[in-house]
């Protein structure tokens, strides 16, 4: 009778055991997965604060143009660093007038972001947040889920870095930034011809 018994139980644990085991996989696939883009997906929508606290909708006060949209936060390791190399790609660019760059901090410390805004040297004379070239905004005080422009694009790590088209599809996706000017470059040469 016991030998009968342990191998009930025997089998009871090894159908539990084969049951947690199968089980495992599957929820490892309920996690949300990364969105993932190629050249000629619409775009999301993104939204942000700007540095007087309104909300904007930049995918449409820059429509007609193409967009660098840069992914941030001041958690970064060189943050400081990666704003100076941005400085320098604004100002190679200046003189495309249909090209505009959007700087997003993903962090939820609105006041941190707004400090370090207005930490920053003058560009062209206008302060840092107010470039019309260059638009500064953060995704601080949004419910970041209900609104999160970086997870609509499937950002999981910053920076991250996207150039879009005027029709506001992607032109190329997560760029490495030691590729990014070359990438600009052969976008809005590409852009040039075809008008």
């Amino acid at each position: 009778m016991k030998i009968f018994i342990s191998s009930i139980l025997l089998c009871v644990c090894f159908i539990f055991v084969s049951s947690v085991v199968a089980s495992e996989p599957a929820a490892k696939s309920k996690q949300p997965q990364a969105r993932q883009f190629k050249v000629g997906d619409p775009a999301p929508k993104f939204w942000g604060y700007n540095a007087g606290g309104d909300v904007y909708d930049y995918s449409k006060t820059c429509k007609g143009k193409t967009l660098l949209l840069v992914f941030w936060s001041l958690h970064d390791p060189d943050y400081q660093q990666l704003n100076q190399r941005l400085r320098k790609i604004r100002r190679q660019f200046l003189h495309e007038k249909n090209l505009t760059m959007v700087s997003q901090c993903v962090d939820q410390d609105y006041e941190a972001w707004m400090d370090y805004c207005n930490h920053q040297k003058k560009l062209d004379g206008n302060d840092f947040y107010s470039d019309a070239r260059w638009i500064h905004q953060s995704q601080g005080g949004f419910n970041l889920e209900e609104v999160n422009s970086a997870k609509e694009y499937g950002v999981e790590k910053t920076p991250a870095f996207f150039l879009i088209g005027p029709d506001r599809k992607f032109l190329a996706v997560k760029i490495p930034e030691k590729d990014l000017v070359e990438q600009m470059k052969k976008v809005l040469k590409k852009q040039a011809a075809s008008q």
